[in-house]
């Protein structure tokens, strides 16, 4: 199985959803009209992948991995 993400698609989805937060709770800005900056771009040479294997009842990690992906 191969699958990917469109990161430009993941970028953009992001801050729509940062835009629709913000404009659904003015009420937690104080003495400002939002956020002072909207961290929604992805600087692809900081992504790592990072998989775990979870007991879903217990919740225990049975192992866990991260892979850079540079």
């Amino acid at each position: 199985m191969k699958d990917s993400i469109d990161l430009a698609n993941l970028q953009a989805d992001l801050l729509s959803y940062l835009d629709s937060w913000e404009s659904e709770n003015t009420d937690r800005f104080r003495n400002s009209p939002g956020f002072s900056r909207k961290m929604h771009e992805i600087d692809r040479s900081q992504l790592v992948l990072v998989a775990f294997v979870q007991n879903d009842e217990t919740r225990e990690v049975y192992q866990t991995r991260v892979i850079e992906l540079r």
